[in-house]
């Protein structure tokens, strides 16, 4: 019989498989919306100071969030993992909330690495890496506007390609758009 603990890595192992299968499958078929830029958060802790796992850490590169619910830390924490699925460390607590409420209600979304300074492993590991989280949207062809949920109120929001910030129709709280690639 399994731990509840060995159970629950199991479950996690699992989905994080799952994870990475959406994410490779459907990356081509998708729009990025980028939210915004944050270091790594407890990057010290896990596994991207191996020098192995280092060597794939290049701008560019795309990472996995988890939505971690149940962490005894942090009801919104984000854990980031490679697409090998090792893990890099956390959405910063106080960047987390509007991630957190977008995975919650089943909206897509990923990150990229914008830099990694190697040199600083050792010495300032907090200050090492860097990523962009963004959230994925279908490509539609034919329709030249772009759909957001509100992270706030849920409401729909659409917006033409260019435009680098979005009220909100429902609640008007407006949002800054880092880009959409």
């Amino acid at each position: 019989m399994l731990s509840s603990n060995e159970f629950h890595r199991q479950v996690k192992e699992n989905v994080l498989h799952e994870l990475i299968g959406i994410h490779t499958k459907s990356n081509s078929r998708m729009r990025r919306v980028y939210l915004f830029e944050t270091k790594v958060a407890g990057f010290n802790y896990y596994e991207g100071k191996d020098e192995e796992i280092a060597r794939l850490l290049k701008p560019g590169v795309e990472l996995i969030l988890v939505r971690e619910p149940e962490n005894e830390y942090d009801d919104k924490a984000i854990a980031i993992y490679t697409e090998q699925g090792n893990k890099l460390g956390y959405v910063p607590r106080s960047e987390n909330h509007i991630p957190a409420a977008m995975a919650d209600a089943d909206i897509f979304i990923g990150a990229e690495i914008v830099k990694f300074k190697a040199e600083l492993i050792r010495i300032a590991p907090w200050e090492c890496l860097f990523i962009r989280i963004f959230q994925s949207m279908k490509k539609e062809k034919k329709n030249p506007f772009l759909s957001l949920v509100c992270p706030r109120c849920g409401g729909a929001m659409d917006f033409e390609a260019g435009v680098t910030a979005i009220k909100c129709p429902y609640c008007g709280v407006t949002h800054i758009l880092l880009g959409v690639k």
